[in-house]
């Protein structure tokens, strides 16, 4: 008699259920749990014992299959900065990582040369070195930071043979790391770029090449797919979300606990948009990004996390530049900047994710020193010492600081920045202002130099030479310390000089120069003029010697004797000098025929009289006619020559007949 005839309705009940369970049965445990995990399914054999009412027992075994962890559909809120190289030394590291936890941000994007390509960057970055990625990524740890693992790469993607290498480069790195550090996020390709830059099936099925590989190894790190657009795509600024690439996730999709985030890099260069290079132009702009990113969200199915972007203009200098190189910005693009990121901190349910350029300290940027855009005892400030965003955690009482930028002034004058505090979630601090004064700008105290809570107040600025000066503001309570800029435009009140030169006249007749004078951007000095007239030249006095902002005045000369004088004219007001010329022709029976028509006697060299010159042209009149009679002559002496001829050939030819 078998045992499980001596089992009562409740054990057995008990008993298929146990078999049901064993059968169905998913644990959530974590992938280092296993000492040798052969990939990203683990088979074990589940063994349970049943016992009925008399103590009698049964057992089964059945195969379990063990997943990794399950992140449950969650996603980390992340925001910080990037550009810190695997070349750059670990000191350097250290700081920037570092700074980013005290200034509240939680992630860092480490960058390294790619290897299958050719570095497009000179090797500044670094090329990779495990070893040394080890100590990051054990940095990282130290500071509470996500890190995003960036191949700095392009072209990769362009022929299947680097296209290969690059997952084979892949595949040997996240071998290494898998169990190293669970807030690691692989970024596959900085900025993809295809042969055809509309390929996006073939960026998505070499993206989902990797994910394949990444998994197949047991590694459960969320991965950065890249737009196209991140680079040069054929889609236009509103259509941007045509670019991202469409994969899948083997753990599933994200509420299964797929790990995918997507990714748009997001720029304002200058080549593109330099003819409507504004504010306004830079929300537009900031607008169509924040659109793609929620689009590409909704038809991809994953998160994003915006990798790169920021303030760069690209190859061409913008004019309100306010820092050059890698870390520079100017007012428009800093604009832009900001905008896209109170659009990400806004976005609901969830604030978009963003990582912005650059916080290295290889850049070129004047003063960016160790910490690149992040510099704040710089002069003007790096960006990202004004640059505002919404906290992680709860927010806490804090104030912001802006400032209006005047309107162009001359040289001289003096031009009024009204600073703005303005409180947030209840702050009711004291704030203290300061300011930082560039080179060659002169500036008034502020007042009042601090600030209860909220409220406005004003400083007053001039300099002595044209230019564009930037202004650095700052408002700081206790750890909280704020910043703005106030651009002071400043022009050279100034004016030119001309004079227009008189029609040709005969020697001992008088012409007239008219002398203008015109007002540059709102001169109203008084200004002098002076002649100096060359020998040969005889000169009344300028009748109007003094001019106020603009006018015009007059000089009459004379010469007796044919030639050509240059009168230099110039006009003094205190340290602005600026001439000008005027030419005087004079020529014997110079006056033009009354009905038009060409005026031979204007062709007269200047040191010719008109008889001498008569002469020259009655014996240049008679040699052309000699030569058309002998012409003549000699053509009808050939025609009947030529006649003759004929004649006598056709006599001939009779003859013989």
């Amino acid at each position: 008699m078998s045992v499980i005839h001596n089992l009562n309705r409740r054990s057995l009940a008990g008993f298929l259920l146990v078999l049901s369970i064993s059968s169905l049965i998913f644990v959530s445990l974590p992938a280092r749990a296993f000492a040798a995990p052969t990939g990203p399914n683990f088979d074990h054999v589940l063994t349970p014992n049943v016992a009925d009412s008399t103590g009698k027992t049964f057992t089964t075994s059945q195969p379990l299959t063990v997943l990794p962890a399950s992140t449950g559909g969650s996603v980390p809120a992340l925001i910080g900065w990037g550009g810190v190289g695997i070349g750059e030394s670990m000191s350097d590291i250290q700081t920037e990582m570092m700074t980013l936890n005290q200034l509240g941000y939680n992630i860092v994007r480490v960058a390294f040369e790619p290897t299958c390509t050719t570095p497009p960057d000179s090797g500044i970055l670094g090329r990779y070195d495990a070893a040394k990625l080890g100590q990051v990524i054990d940095l990282a740890k130290q500071y509470s930071l996500w890190i995003i693992v960036d191949y700095h790469g392009y072209t990769d993607l362009e022929t299947s043979s680097s296209e290969q290498c690059w997952l084979g480069f892949w595949k040997s790195l996240v071998g290494n790391f898998t169990s190293s550090y669970s807030q690691i996020i692989w970024e596959g390709l900085n900025e993809p770029h295809m042969i055809n830059n509309a390929d996006v099936a073939g960026l998505s099925s070499a993206y989902q090449a990797l994910i394949n590989e990444v998994r197949a190894l047991g590694d459960t790190h969320w991965i950065v797919v890249q737009s196209m657009c991140s680079a040069s795509c054929g889609f236009s600024d509103s259509n941007m979300a045509a670019g991202y690439p469409i994969v899948t996730d083997p753990l599933g999709n994200l509420s299964q606990g797929g790990r995918i985030f997507i990714s748009l890099h997001s720029y304002m260069g200058y080549q593109w948009y330099s003819s409507s290079w504004n504010n306004a132009t830079a929300e537009t702009l900031a607008q169509e990004f924040h659109n793609a990113v929620v689009t590409g969200m909704k038809t991809t199915g994953w998160p994003a996390l915006n990798t790169e972007g920021g303030t760069s203009t690209g190859s061409q200098v913008p004019p309100d530049e306010v820092l050059s190189g890698s870390a520079g910005y100017s007012v428009v693009s800093f604009h832009f900047a900001q905008t896209l990121t109170n659009l990400y901190d806004a976005n609901a349910p969830q604030r978009i994710n963003w990582v912005w350029w650059v916080a290295g300290s290889w850049t070129n940027t004047p003063g960016a020193g160790t910490l690149g855009s992040l510099q704040c005892n710089s002069n003007p400030i790096g960006w990202g010492c004004l640059l505002a965003f919404a906290p992680l955690g709860p927010p806490i009482p804090d104030f912001t600081i802006s400032a209006t930028s005047p309107s162009a002034v001359n040289t001289g004058q003096s031009a009024t920045v009204t600073i703005t505090i303005a409180s947030l979630y209840g702050f009711t601090g004291t704030v203290p202002l300061s300011d930082k004064v560039p080179p060659g700008l002169a500036c008034s105290s502020i007042s009042p130099g601090t600030l209860l809570g909220s409220g406005t107040a004003t400083v007053s600025c001039s300099a002595n030479m044209r230019g564009t000066y930037t202004l650095t503001l700052t408002g700081t309570s206790g750890p909280l310390t704020h910043s703005a800029l106030a651009t002071f435009a400043v022009n050279q009140a100034d004016f030119t000089v001309t004079a227009a030169s008189p029609a040709t006249v005969n020697p001992g007749q008088s012409s007239t120069a008219t002398i203008t004078v015109n007002a540059l951007n709102g001169f109203y000095g008084t200004i002098a003029l002076t002649d100096t007239v060359p020998n040969g030249l005889n000169c009344g006095n300028i009748n109007s010697t003094s001019l106020t902002g603009s006018g015009t005045a007059t000089v009459s000369c004379n010469a007796t004797t044919a030639g050509r004088h240059t009168l230099a004219i110039t006009g003094t007001s205190g340290s602005l000098v600026h001439s000008t010329n005027a030419t005087f022709n004079f020529q014997s029976n110079a006056s033009q025929p009354s009905g038009g028509g060409l005026c031979l006697s204007c062709l007269l060299p200047t040191l010719m009289t008109t008889s001498v010159w008569l002469l020259a042209m009655g014996a240049l009149i008679g040699l052309a006619s000699s030569i058309a009679l002998l012409n003549l002559r000699a053509s009808i002496q050939l025609a009947a020559a030529r006649r003759k001829a004929r004649s006598l050939s056709q006599r001939g030819w009779l003859e013989r007949t």
